[in-house]
Formats: structure tokens, C-alpha cells, sequence
């Protein structure tokens, strides 16, 4: 009787049905990457982002300069954390190249606001303005793409908004 009593224990096993033994170290890599490397990223970004969003406040054109210019080593930073990450599976670690990629695309627009900002360029703040929407667009994506990630692996995550 024991032995058929572990026969089936282990087939209920190895068919996948283990109360969520098999498959929990995809939903730990994808929990831990939302609790803890997203939101590490989404704090590094507030933190470089706080200069300027003072100085588009007080409609300061030279502090606007010098906070983007602050932020700029800020993006960097978030550009080698990312790069740093390793994962055992392959839909985490194409979330986080979408995430670095929403990085990379901001951390460049940094340099046409500031050279806009600078010349006073309408041509170059247009372009700003036309590739911060298409950040948008891809930060809006990510975040939709995490969430079908999870809900798809039936994991709960917390709400992490990319901005």
C-alpha cells in the first residue's frame, strides 16, 4: 500500500500538479525582477528625475539644463545595473532587455532636451517631445507585457509603474 501511495504522489509530481513545486523558481526570478530589480530601477530613475522636475517647476531654463545634465551619469548607472542582471529564464531576461531598452531610449533623449533646451532649437524640442511619447508608449507596454507575464505564470506581483 505504501508503495502505491508513493507511485501516485510521485506521478501527481512529475505531471506538474505539485502545488506549485515545479515552475516556483520562474515565479520567484519573475517576483524577485518586479519587487526588486524594477522597482530598484523605477527609485534610481525618481532620484535622477527630481532636479528636473524642480526646475521645469519654477521654469528655471538653467537648472533644466544642469538636472538633465545630472541625470545623464544617473541613466548610465541604471543602463549597468540592468546590464548586470543574469536569469535562468527567458522571459524574465526579455523583460528586462524591453526595460533597457525604455532606459537606453531615455537616457538618449536626455541628450537631444539638453542640446534643444541649449540652442533653442523647435526642431530638436519637437523630436524630444516625439521620442519622450514613444518612451511612453514603450514604458505603457512593459508594464502591459509584465502584467500577461504574470498573470500567464498565475503570480501575483505588485503594481511597479515604469515612467
Amino acid at each position: 500500500m505504501k508503495k502505491l501511495m508513493l507511485a501516485s504522489a510521485l506521478l501527481f509530481l512529475l505531471s506538474g500538479c505539485s502545488l506549485g513545486v515545479f515552475g516556483s523558481g520562474k515565479a520567484d526570478e519573475l517576483v524577485e525582477f518586479n519587487n526588486e530589480q524594477l522597482n530598484k530601477i523605477i527609485e534610481m530613475e525618481e532620484k535622477a528625475n527630481e532636479p528636473i522636475l524642480e526646475a521645469v517647476t519654477s521654469y528655471d531654463i538653467e537648472a533644466l539644463i544642469a538636472g538633465i545634465q545630472d541625470a545623464k551619469p544617473q541613466y548610465d548607472k541604471m543602463l549597468k545595473e540592468i546590464d548586470s542582471w543574469e536569469f535562468k529564464t527567458d522571459e524574465v531576461e526579455a523583460k528586462a532587455k524591453q526595460l533597457r531598452e525604455v532606459v537606453k531610449m531615455s537616457r538618449e533623449n536626455l541628450d537631444v532636451q539638453q542640446e534643444a533646451f541649449e540652442t533653442e532649437d523647435e526642431e530638436l524640442m519637437t523630436k524630444a517631445d516625439e521620442t519622450q511619447m514613444k518612451i511612453e508608449e514603450k514604458a505603457v507596454k512593459f508594464d502591459k507585457d509584465l502584467k500577461k507575464l504574470a498573470d500567464e505564470w498565475d503570480v501575483e506581483i505588485t503594481d511597479q509603474e515604469l515612467e
